[in-house]
């Protein structure tokens, strides 16, 4: 484990590993920021079933690695928590407030002692007082700070089912832009705060 850490840290790259529960969108999230990528990704749960490394260089120069995490239960992957021992970030995504389970494995993960980003994905679905309300509470419950907690669209397809006003029904696909500039930002300020 030390040997691994010394490796890496003698690379000049900075490690960021991706958190979160089956179908949160942490495969998107890499195609949002790498679309080079081309990070498998699927509407059903369990896409990604083992870690998977990308690079990238970030706006200040930085050469990134980015590790997308199988969805996660800490308790029965040990490979997922030596991610996190040897990341120098850690974002850890969700779509919503923190469920127990989330705030479970987000506690394990915060007594690491890594710095935490956490991204709340698809938060469109929610107007502006609903999702600060939501923010404010997974600040007050875990301890980070509300500029580590970011807004986020991972983009995508949602088949919505619409009832016709004679009582039929239709689906209809919308297409979601993706928008992680607030998590590039954000990676971007810890990165420049812990240089050195």
């Amino acid at each position: 484990e030390l040997r691994e850490q010394r490796r890496r840290q003698s690379t000049g790259k900075v490690h960021i590993v991706l958190f979160g529960e089956v179908s949160t969108g942490k495969s998107s999230l890499v195609n949002a920021l790498l679309p080079q990528a081309d990070a498998a990704s699927d509407a059903r749960a369990g896409t990604t079933v083992e870690i998977q490394r990308y690079e990238w260089a970030a706006e200040g120069g930085d050469s990134v690695v980015i590790s997308d995490l199988p969805g996660f239960n800490l308790d029965d992957d040990e490979r997922i928590i030596q991610e996190a021992r040897r990341a120098h970030l850690v974002v850890f995504l969700c779509d919503g407030d923190l469920t127990g389970s989330q705030a479970g494995q987000f506690a394990r993960l915060q007594r690491l002692a890594k710095p935490m980003i956490i991204a709340l994905n698809k938060m469109d679905r929610y107007e502006p007082t609903e999702a600060a309300a939501i923010i404010d509470r997974i600040s007050k419950r875990t301890g980070i700070p509300k500029k580590d907690i970011v807004r986020i669209s991972t983009g995508g397809r949602e088949d919505v089912v619409r009832m016709l006003t004679d009582g039929s029904k239709t689906t209809v696909t919308l297409e979601h832009e993706a928008d992680v500039t607030s998590l590039r930002k954000a990676i971007q300020r810890h990165l420049d705060e812990n240089r050195g």
